[in-house]
């Protein structure tokens, strides 16, 4: 893979707050750059001003129609207007020899390709878009170069389209990358969340001329640093320029910058390029083997992610040694001119893409490991921009717009942004349970890290809800609804070492959701303990790790009885007074009624809605030992109706005519 070597920009991108698109001398500055010591390496460039080649494609007159693709040469239709799929391969090659431009961009693309011929299937999605039935990769995109300089005013078939460089290494990328994020600091007041000073402990320097950069601590950071942060995947190889307690002083002279992997060592060339003088890395930035300033560090999360300038994703990389940066030379082709009676245009295509600001995993390139990581779902999401690095190209986001090299995705709204808009309307829960839901589904090395892995967004929903205490990952103006989580199928079950209190989604090592509860509490809060486990009082709340936390309640509990029939979906509850079976949604494994002899059952009303549609009542299952007070959960208990009438739930009835009032301490 080729890479660009260390060098230092001398030059930023201007940008004006009026400006909407780059001029032509940001789009390809190569000779704007000042490397301090060594030249560019050279890449074949991306001109707005193609050489032309010997082979074209003649575009016929008025009147002519191609009748497999239904194409028309009449200049006032825009590209083709048939859309005759699906059509055998073969038929299409037949077109393209009558003189159908269209059907002949579609082959030249099978045959550079090496994608199979035969018996394929050919399927024009819209305009400038086909697929190929057997390729299993994304559709092709037709499109010509938005800055050639020799393509007719008139009707050119396709839509104009960025060139992408070679490399997101190169020139064209990193410029475009610098020019988003001075645009933003510029234009964007939005984006300026907070104007609060905020300097991370610690900070790599890379404003050297040299290779090596140098770890500063407060000591020698400047009052205002602005700085890149970056967030990517660990992975299973170890990081051996990594800051431990022995290696931190010769840190402060200078990390080598062999010592670096390729995705450290990209991060630096990027931040040089945007014309910043700091980055802050996680293993670098935080002392990895000192438990006192991991604790520390690791609360601040969201003030490193939130204040940085910019947060660089390395999404295609699934450890430190694979980089940033790709090599791209066949997601895009440059195929034969088109030839016209008034001009002539170079014709490209490369694949499309899905929606990438989505954040959907059906939407995401097939190489996104970084969007698997609990801890990187929070980096992106408190971050007022990010600049993403994936298997194709450099995407933008911020709290203003989105936008893609290729400027495929720029009108696209993000979750990012939703978050933002969202945050201080109502009372907050549904946004809560929406971000749970996603950030539980993804993956920790550890398993302890899961409060730390949410505090950043935890510390931001905190912020837009003064007044609401934060509870084990549970908020105090929404407990009701909180509480009612349960477990996705299969369960993973509860770990080894407990992480948390039991009523809290934390307890679990499963993907959690959230069920429709009631708008009416059923239960009284009598008092809320939660004891941190690292008896920090200098880290904030949001960050501190709760193994133990006890809800002390008042409301009607009703007795119940495991049963014989579960499965690993649902368990089974028995009332016994009337033999009514109930199922519940476990925790973890349905317990049996061998497991559960010598233990207590109850389930704890939490809401109702019986006055709306729809009707619901809800519940925790808790059990606790024979002879104990305190009660754990287990699982979660719900009615649901979507038909009319004044008919009570089966659940709310048995509450009516059987439950009893308690005071109950869950731990």
């Amino acid at each position: 893979m080729r890479r660009l070597k260390d060098k230092v920009f001398r030059k930023k991108v201007g940008v004006s707050p009026n400006d909407n698109e780059l001029t032509r001398s940001q789009h390809y500055p190569v000779s704007d750059y000042m490397p301090a010591d060594v030249g560019w390496p050279t890449w074949p460039k991306a001109s707005s001003e193609p050489d032309d080649t010997e082979d074209v494609v003649v575009v016929p007159e008025n009147d002519w129609r191609c009748r497999t693709c239904l194409w028309t040469a009449d200049p006032t239709i825009y590209a083709f207007g048939g859309y005759n799929s699906p059509l055998q391969f073969i038929h299409v090659e037949e077109a393209a020899i009558r003189g159908c431009p269209i059907c002949n961009i579609v082959v030249q693309c099978v045959n550079r390709l090496g994608i199979k011929r035969e018996n394929n299937i050919i399927d024009f999605i819209k305009v400038d878009w086909f697929r190929i039935r057997e390729d299993p990769h994304p559709p092709f995109q037709i499109f010509r170069s938005a800055h050639d300089r020799r393509a007719p005013r008139r009707n050119a078939i396709v839509l104009p389209m960025n060139l992408l460089g070679q490399s997101t290494s190169s020139p064209e990328s990193l410029n475009w990358a610098a020019y988003r994020l001075r645009r933003c600091l510029q234009s964007h007041s939005d984006c300026n969340v907070s104007k609060e000073p905020f300097r991370p402990t610690r900070l790599l320097n890379v404003n050297s001329v040299h290779l090596d950069v140098i770890l500063e601590d407060a000591a020698t950071l400047p009052a205002v640093a602005e700085y890149a942060a970056l967030s990517h995947c660990w992975g299973k190889r170890p990081i051996t320029c990594r800051t431990t307690k022995n290696n931190y002083l010769a840190a402060t002279t200078g990390v080598p910058w062999k010592s670096l992997p390729q995705s450290f060592q990209d991060a630096i060339i990027v931040t040089r390029a945007l014309g910043l003088d700091y980055l802050w890395i996680d293993s670098i930035s935080i002392i990895q083997d000192d438990e006192h300033d991991w604790n520390k560090e690791s609360s601040k999360m969201f003030e490193v992610y939130n204040r940085a300038q910019v947060t660089l994703a390395a999404v295609h990389a699934s450890d430190s040694s694979e980089g940033l940066f790709v090599e791209r030379s066949k997601f895009q082709v440059r195929l034969d001119d088109l030839q016209f009676s008034y001009g002539r245009c170079s014709i490209y295509t490369r694949r499309i893409h899905r929606p990438f600001h989505s954040w959907e995993p059906k939407d995401l390139h097939n190489r996104s490991p970084l969007f698997d990581r609990a801890w990187a779902y929070q980096e992106r999401l408190v971050s007022p921009r990010t600049l993403y690095f994936t298997e194709r190209e450099i995407l933008w986001e911020c709290l203003k717009e989105t936008a893609c090299e290729c400027k495929e995705d720029d009108i696209a709204t993000s979750p990012k942004q939703q978050y933002q808009l969202g945050l201080g309307k109502s009372s907050g829960a549904p946004q809560w349970h929406h971000i749970v839901s996603e950030f539980s589904r993804l993956d920790l090395t550890v398993e302890s890290d899961r409060f730390p892995a949410i505090s950043a967004i935890a510390r931001s929903m905190g912020q837009a809800r003064p007044n609401a205490e934060y509870l084990a990952g549970l908020w105090s103006d929404s407990l009701s609804r909180d509480l009612l989580w349960k477990s996705k199928t299969p369960s993973k079950g509860r770990p080894k070492l407990k992480l948390a209190p039991s009523w809290s989604w934390v307890s679990v090592l499963s993907g959690v959701e959230f069920v429709p509860s009631g708008s009416r509490p059923l239960f009284e809060v009598i008092e809320t303990i939660c004891t941190r486990g690292d008896n920090d009082t200098t880290i904030p709340v949001h960050g501190s790790q709760v193994i133990n936390g006890k809800l002390t309640l008042t409301g009607r509990i009703l007795q119940l009885e495991i049963g014989m029939e579960s499965s690993a979906q649902q368990g089974t509850l028995i009332h016994a007074h009337t033999q009514k079976k109930l199922k519940f949604f476990p925790d973890c494994q349905s317990p049996s009624r061998g497991d559960m002899e010598v233990q207590e059952v109850c389930a704890l009303a939490l809401t109702s809605n019986a006055s709306q549609e729809p009707k619901s009542f809800s519940c925790l299952v808790l059990s606790r030992d024979q002879g104990q007070i305190e009660w754990c959960r287990i699982g979660v208990l719900f009615n649901i109706s979507l038909g009319g009438g004044q008919a009570k739930l089966p659940l709310e009835t048995l509450f009516r005519e059987y439950a009893s009032d308690a005071l109950l301490e869950l731990v």
